[in-house]
């Protein structure tokens, strides 16, 4: 079983019941700063505008070039803690 050290980064939808993506990413990088976020939606524009700066964001459907694309991005580009 993994610990919370284990985990380097989280795929996360923008809306959930209870909460949000972004909302999500921030509980989660008070506890670990490094954490990588991708963020992934069926939406288009406005609530996906909303998001900039807060992860990268990958639009449904998507493929898993895609996915490797962002994951790839994400580490070797990582976000500088807060």
């Amino acid at each position: 079983l993994a610990s919370a050290e284990d985990i380097r980064l989280v795929l996360s939808d923008v809306i959930m019941p209870g909460m949000t993506g972004p909302e999500l990413a921030e509980r989660l990088r008070q506890i670990r700063p490094d954490i990588a976020v991708i963020f992934t939606t069926g939406y288009a524009g406005d609530a996906a505008a909303d998001l900039v700066g807060a992860g990268p964001i990958l639009h449904k459907p998507f493929t898993i070039a895609h996915l490797q694309r962002a994951v790839s991005d994400v580490f070797q580009h990582p976000r500088a803690a807060a």
